[in-house]
């Protein structure tokens, strides 16, 4: 029998890499990957995409959106790590403790969204919270601060005195 090929779109970026270390160590799984200098040409991701048995997407939302609308057959499952399909019609969110049959709804899904960190926490606190609840308080309202921490080499985050350097 062959093995499940497997696309990683973006994985190049961090979410990317860290899939591509994770699953390289799977010898049950054939790793497509398209030479660095077509990564970015559409008419080959196209190729790779319709290709893989399941793909994971690990773009911008607007590359997201590009990917998906590159794959023409109806076989290929995909997980998008993106936000681009978290809300999407004919997207199942894969957030397990949502459905009283996961395995079933998230496993036989061909479109799977990541629901992402702020959701996953939300939502976990609010499952655990309706399931104890009233024996237990409410847990407190969550609440996020995200961002980015500037970098050394970056002069677009750079102080005017470091731009000049």
């Amino acid at each position: 029998m062959d093995k499940p090929k497997v696309f990683i779109d973006g994985r190049e970026g961090t979410t990317g890499l860290q899939l591509w270390e994770r699953l390289s160590r799977r010898t049950d799984l054939e790793l497509l990957r398209i030479g660095e200098a077509r990564r970015k040409d559409p008419a080959e991701r196209k190729k790779y995409l319709n290709a893989a048995d399941l793909v994971f997407i690990c773009l911008p939302d607007a590359a997201a959106w590009e990917a998906v609308g590159l794959i023409e057959n109806g076989h290929t499952r995909i997980i998008d790590a993106s936000t681009a399909h978290r809300t999407a019609s004919g997207w199942v969110y894969g957030f397990p403790e949502l459905y009283k049959d996961p395995e079933r709804i998230i496993g036989q899904a061909r479109r799977v969204a990541n629901p992402g960190r702020h959701a996953t926490s939300i939502y976990s606190d609010a499952n655990g919270m309706s399931a104890s609840w009233p024996r237990q308080p409410p847990c407190p309202p969550s609440i996020f601060c995200s961002g980015t921490a500037p970098s050394p080499a970056s002069p677009s985050l750079a102080t005017p005195a470091e731009a000049e350097r």
